[in-house]
């Protein structure tokens, strides 16, 4: 019969509306209807997930050849101490931090020697906007060759683009140099940094990067803390691992964060077109929820507008920036290695692309990118709902973060997972209530608790 279901296999991915079948069995013929027809016939299973081709999302990787390194010349900073710290599993480290006489050095991986503008690599990557991370599969936006080249610490020595930092006192972060250069780089997790912070360069930074982030508190940078997780799917199981705000993880935020800021004041004071990240205020009577709450925390993520990306500067509120731009993740994100073409062409004397070369590129990439992480939010919603569908029996603390008329939206910390649920009572926001799964279904995307 499994040729029979492929008109069903058609209507829940999303390829076609319409199946002979579904309408002689009288079953609507919508996505969700006809995945549940598919996992009670035994057609498909609770793995099968078919968001990305509902979303029209590409999940091949990109078969380029990128060629060999171009012979040009380079500042050898293999004598730095330089680490690149990520999360435990990674696997395109594309940026590394060293310290030298006062300066912080953010080094960064260089896919931009081989990636020029108009190349076939670049076209494409501006056609996927950035690297998608699902929890089953990750789809790089760069061939696979890339990261291999240009990861930092996959090989001996690696090529980079290195910006030195110097922060004043008052926390203000200025770009000293930027070069092409030739680094020597250690990996850590960041839990295996922890065991260096008190050693060299960890040392050195921390008090910098401290002045630093004081200065974004200063001038408003908002700090939402609420919870996340890494979702993975191995081996047919799904992995939920909660992940803390941790001293080596915010470090190493904050000295990407005054890379982008030095490079982005540097582009101001030259009158150089760059994809600036910029952001609005959030709006002041939503913004008044303020605490160290997680129902807090929520309001005040709600309160705040996207981010924009635009060759216009402007101040980025959240981050607590005058001007900043994204430059550390040229193997992630499009946006960040468009800014690298930039760079590259200033470093070398070129002529600088124009404003209106890098709007139409960005407006390409960031629509594409829009649409990954959604994607990815779809994707790890699914998968949320797969592991509890496996767990019928489960229960935990849930903490109610919003109200809305006779609607409350409940956040389970340990699963970073929005449920909703239109019991109110007397529960007050913030307080955690002891709830019990009652039912999960990946194909309706549906998922209800029980409050104990």
């Amino acid at each position: 019969d499994l040729p029979a279901m492929r008109e069903i296999e058609q209507v829940a991915l999303g390829e076609t509306a319409s199946s002979r079948l579904l309408r002689e069995l009288g079953i609507e013929a919508v996505p969700p209807k006809a995945h549940e027809l598919l996992l009670k016939l035994g057609v498909w299973d609770l793995f099968v997930d078919p968001w990305p081709a509902r979303m029209g999302v590409n999940l091949e990787t990109p078969e380029i050849e990128l060629g060999a390194l171009p012979p040009e010349p380079r500042t050898d900073l293999t004598h730095l101490a330089a680490l690149a710290i990520d999360d435990e599993g990674s696997n395109d480290p594309d940026d590394a931090i060293s310290y030298e006489d006062g300066v912080l050095w953010v080094h960064v991986a260089d896919p931009a020697a081989l990636v020029t503008p108009g190349s076939p690599a670049d076209d494409e990557a501006m056609n996927r906007g950035e690297n998608l991370y699902l929890p089953e599969k990750i789809v790089p936006m760069l061939p696979a060759g890339a990261t291999t080249l240009f990861g930092l610490g996959l090989q001996s020595v690696s090529p980079a683009i290195s910006f030195a930092i110097r922060i004043a006192e008052d926390g203000s972060a200025t770009l000293e140099k930027m070069v092409l250069s030739t680094v020597r780089v250690e990996r850590l997790t960041y839990g295996g940094a922890a065991a260096h912070w008190e050693e060299s360069p960890l040392r050195e930074l921390r008090p910098m990067l401290e002045r630093f982030k004081a200065r974004r508190k200063a001038d408003g940078a908002l700090f939402i803390d609420l919870p996340e997780v890494k979702i993975r799917v191995e081996n047919r199981e799904v992995k939920i691992t909660p992940l803390g705000i941790t001293p080596e993880r915010e470090l190493v935020a904050n000295a990407m964060l005054a890379a982008g800021s030095a490079v982005a004041k540097y582009a101001v004071e030259h009158d150089l077109p760059l994809p600036f990240a910029t952001q609005i205020p959030p709006e002041p009577e939503e913004s008044a929820a303020t605490g160290t709450g997680i129902a807090a925390m929520f309001a005040l993520r709600r309160s705040c507008p996207p981010s924009v990306v635009s060759t216009s500067a402007a101040p980025h509120a959240g981050l607590g920036l005058d001007c900043y731009a994204r430059v550390t993740s040229p193997l992630r994100r499009y946006g960040d290695l468009l800014a690298h073409q930039q760079l590259r062409r200033i470093i070398k004397s070129e002529e600088p692309l124009t404003a209106e070369y890098l709007e139409a590129r960005l407006a390409v990439s960031e629509r594409e990118a829009l649409t990954r992480r959604r994607l990815e939010r779809q994707a790890n919603e699914f998968w949320t709902q797969v592991f509890l569908a496996q767990q019928p029996e489960y229960r935990t603390d849930a903490i109610p973060v919003l109200r809305q008329d006779e609607r409350l939206t409940y956040l389970i910390p340990e699963l970073a997972f929005e449920v909703k649920n239109r019991f109110g009572g007397k529960i007050t926001l913030g307080e955690p209530v002891p709830v019990q799964l009652t039912r999960s279904d990946p194909a309706a995307g549906s998922t209800n608790f029980r409050i104990l």
